[in-house]
């Protein structure tokens, strides 16, 4: 790992995270003063990455009575606390999903645990090492429809609506259809607080073989409830997108790296297997970050031959400094260019055309879309209208956000961002296109 200049707090709480997850499972506590550090410091840190429940843990597995007895007492009691607190909210959310669960059990929906609720109940196998802010699980899209009129016939709602009003305004066919990925979060005052239904991969940036996916998950049982789970491989790819494309590795990055050198630890990996899945799912960029990341900065036992072997043609030092700043950051760092919402079809490299084609098309789109996104009934006078109101609201929130895709051709070499920045790095190419940019950047 290049030298980060960390603080003594950071280098504490790195330290304790590589005695854990590390291939050596050295945590060189020998080197730190604990007697110079501050332990509010190292608290805010730890709240930073999301890792205070698991902080706890560590110290009290890893640490030597001795040491222990020179931390000083509220800060033990404070993790502590954030642990239980931990474990009895997660315990919660899982048995309100396990009611779900037993619901689409019986309709005949499959379902797949995504992330958070896959990770704790069977990777980590302790409900209070880590949080999580929400449950995301997977359905078929042709079990969709049903899915949803029974969380509606649950309690389950849209965050801000009553479930009154909204089974009145809401066409569930034509919600589902307005979403490529997933439904909007719902929520139930007794259940679940935050759940994303999902068909499929969520923060994949390509299309991804969902039955693929489908074929190779693994059964497994919850409260003696049958529910399916990604396999390591597919896991290891869809925690590498979450990290890397949808956080960009600023938003709780060292959790997200604790999740990828945990499932690594203990699933065990068929290497040659996730090589193959990343090169279908294009994510071989993604993955190689991730588990460089993870492999320097946790100390994860990924072999160096893999890392070799899955190494982009064009990829140059900074990028992967920019990555480890970014897991670091004492703040949240807003990226230049947005990568989940526009992926590949609206780059820099693009024409002119192109690009302001694109805009185009996001501020008139269909008219069924607009009738939802605003609620207007068929026979509505004013759907023209809301077409001026979409473009107004755009301009409002986006000028910032779509500016340097036209001004950024300007000023630099075409191919120049591909190599420099990190969020352009990570856009997906076109696979045709692919072999042809990455000798143009080589020779950059």
């Amino acid at each position: 790992m290049i030298d980060m200049q960390l603080l003594p707090e950071e280098q504490f709480i790195t330290y304790c995270l590589r005695s854990e997850l590390g291939d050596a499972g050295n945590g060189k506590f020998s080197e730190v003063d604990f007697s110079s550090l501050n332990w509010d410091v190292v608290y805010e840190r730890s709240m930073r990455c999301g890792i205070t429940p698991s902080l706890y843990k560590i110290i009290q597995k890893k640490l030597p009575a001795c040491e222990i007895s020179r931390i000083p007492k509220y800060f033990v009691e404070k993790v502590k606390f954030a642990y239980i607190a931990t474990s009895i909210k997660n315990k919660g959310q899982i048995k309100s999903l396990v009611e779900v669960l037993k619901v689409f059990q019986n309709a005949g929906i499959k379902v797949i645990l995504l992330k958070g609720s896959h990770l704790v109940q069977f990777v980590y196998k302790d409900l209070g090492f880590r949080p999580m802010s929400d449950i995301d699980i997977m359905v078929k899209k042709d079990d969709m429809h049903k899915a949803v009129e029974l969380l509606f016939q649950m309690g389950y709602g849209l965050l801000g609506e009553s479930n009154d009003a909204q089974e009145k305004m809401i066409c569930i066919r034509e919600l589902i259809k307005s979403y490529d990925r997933h439904m909007p979060t719902l929520c139930h005052r007794k259940g679940i607080k935050k759940l994303d239904l999902h068909w499929t991969l969520p923060d994949s940036p390509v299309s991804v073989d969902i039955e693929g996916i489908w074929n190779r998950a693994l059964t497994e049982e919850i409260n003696g409830t049958n529910v399916l789970v990604l396999s390591s491989e597919d896991l290891l790819l869809h925690l590498s997108f979450h990290a890397s494309i949808k956080h960009r590795f600023n938003y709780y990055g060292m959790k997200q790296l604790c999740d990828i050198a945990t499932t690594i630890n203990k699933n065990g990996i068929d290497w040659d297997k996730l090589i193959l899945n990343s090169e279908e799912f294009g994510a071989e960029k993604c993955l190689y970050l991730t588990l460089r990341l993870s492999k320097e900065i946790l100390d994860a036992r990924v072999p160096e031959t893999i890392l070799q072997s899955i190494k982009p043609d064009f990829i140059n030092e900074k990028i992967v400094i920019e990555a480890q700043k970014r897991v670091f950051s004492r703040k949240s760092i807003k990226p230049a260019f947005e990568i989940i919402s526009y992926h590949d079809k609206l780059t820099p490299n693009n024409s002119l055309f192109k690009r302001i084609s694109f805009v185009f098309k996001r501020i008139f789109i269909k008219r069924n879309e607009l009738m939802n996104l605003y609620s207007l009934q068929e026979s509505s006078n004013y759907i023209y209208f809301y077409y001026f109101a979409r473009l107004v609201s755009l301009l409002y929130y986006q000028t910032f956000r779509l500016i340097p895709f036209f001004l950024y051709p300007l000023l630099h070499k075409k191919f120049s961002p591909y190599v420099n920045d990190l969020d352009l790095w990570l856009l997906p190419q076109n696979p045709m296109k692919k072999n042809n940019l990455a000798r143009r950047c080589s020779t950059k």
